[in-house]
């Protein structure tokens, strides 16, 4: 196996060369095919003709921003397109999985005033330039300056302690922004998200729905203020102890490592409420997935359940109609060829290539990193027992050592977090089991 430090490189250039892929798969086709000539070009929205909303903020940028999104993004809620819509579902459901646990990592301790600590930043940057994007680099940047980086080759060469004491520090994290993270992010990004499938005018306004679809376009911001809210006035008394002393940063001793009870104490705290949130975006992540695949599938073992109305199969598989192929594994789940140049016929079309694109490179990288930080912790761990048993003068240790580290039942517990809940629940499960490791 190769070294951790080799890994790590590896990761560092997939990671760099899946932001290019990316893109070059979801802009430079959409340029290629003529979808974004095609959004330019119009006024209203698809299909329905209704005029665009114009005012949302009275800031004409952010306005002009919202409504070039509504145009790009109405065929994936109007219902037009089966299976641009499906699309949408997945890769709604995966992006909110996978940023609701990688962004976990801005709370950590060891991040707390880098860059990777501005996730309302970067979740509103994924808005604008494309998550596909935004993730690889994000993760990158991860794997480059963190010191939560589990396979990072300084955790292993002298900067962690026998104990693994400042490493788990690092990872630790406020009870109260760590338990605020996931409702803030449910109802900024989930709420809407739901909120938007329904059909206007018959449930709400086409002012209404429009302005549902605005807030998840600007969704970082009722998110930060959502984050902060509900840190300030809900779990931060609920993660307070009579001391007080909770929710603090931990102690240090005078050798400047950290202090061993305070430690144990964040670890706990940490690793209860991470559990928790893990669960919550697991569950969200089969939801979504389960009812992808089975709808899909059903496509090819149930396809009289489909009614074939459109003239020809590659009409189905280009509008998405109500056909089987509309729902076709490879339809929904694999991108068309990074050369692909046919025009677009429609914005429908046009959006589903961009987001089968989009939801296939932001699957894969945060599958590629969390695989390394179990990984690294599970090499760390080894290193750890090996300490606890031999002591740095290679004598015996006292204690029971740490017997933690890969075993091969984890391999059917990751392959089937991969079947309920698709790449982001693969990802979840990652990094769950690394932080049972570190902090448990």
């Amino acid at each position: 196996m190769p070294s951790l430090t080799t890994l790590n490189t590896l990761a560092l250039g997939t990671l760099l060369a899946s932001a290019a892929v990316a893109v070059w798969g979801t802009w430079g086709i959409a340029f290629r095919t003529g979808f974004l000539a095609l959004i330019k070009s119009m006024r209203v929205l698809p299909v329905v003709n209704v005029p665009l909303h114009e005012t949302y903020t009275g800031i004409s940028p952010i306005d002009k921003f919202i409504q070039r999104l509504h145009l790009i993004l109405y065929p994936a809620v109007d219902g037009t397109w089966p299976g641009l819509c499906l699309v949408a579902w997945e890769f709604s459901g995966s992006f909110a999985v996978t940023w609701m646990v990688v962004g976990l990592e801005g709370l950590r301790m060891g991040n707390k005033e880098k860059v990777l600590a501005f996730t309302a930043t970067v979740s509103q940057l994924s808005q604008i330039v494309t998550y596909c994007i935004v993730m690889p680099l994000y993760l990158f940047l991860h794997l480059l300056t963190s010191p939560t980086n589990t396979a990072s080759p300084s955790l292993l060469t002298g900067t962690v302690t026998a104990d693994n004491n400042v490493a788990t520090a690092f990872l630790a994290a406020d009870p109260a922004d760590l338990a605020a993270w996931a409702p803030a992010f449910a109802l900024s990004y989930l709420l809407p998200s739901f909120l938007v499938i329904f059909p206007a005018p018959r449930f709400m306004s086409w002012t209404v729905k429009q302005y549902i679809m605005a807030s998840w376009d600007l969704y970082a911001v009722p998110f930060k203020i959502f984050q902060i809210l509900l840190a300030k006035y809900v779990f931060r008394k609920i993660y307070t102890s009579a001391s007080g002393q909770r929710g603090v940063p931990v102690k240090t001793s005078t050798s400047g490592e950290p202090d061993k009870e305070s430690l144990a104490e964040k670890k706990a705290e940490t690793l209860g409420i991470l559990r928790k949130t893990y669960l919550f975006a697991f569950l969200t992540a089969a939801v979504t997935h389960v009812i992808s695949l089975t709808l899909s599938l059903s496509s090819v073992f149930f396809p009289a359940v489909f009614s074939s109305s459109l003239s020809s199969a590659v009409e189905s598989k280009v509008y998405g109609g109500h056909s089987p192929y509309a729902f076709a594994p490879g339809n929904i789940f694999l991108p068309v060829s990074p050369f692909y140049t046919a025009q677009v016929k429609s914005p429908g079309e046009g959006l589903h290539h961009f987001l089968v694109w989009n939801m296939a490179v932001s699957n894969f990288a945060p599958v590629v990193w969390a695989g390394l930080q179990l990984w690294g912790a599970v090499v760390r761990m080894k290193e750890r027992r090996v300490g606890e048993e031999h002591g740095k003068d290679g004598g015996k240790v006292k204690g029971k050592a740490v017997a933690r580290g890969w075993n091969w039942e984890w391999l059917v517990e990751m392959i089937g977090a991969g079947v309920l809940g698709g790449p982001a629940g693969v990802a979840v499960w990652c990094l769950w089991r690394r932080d049972e490791l570190v902090l448990g």
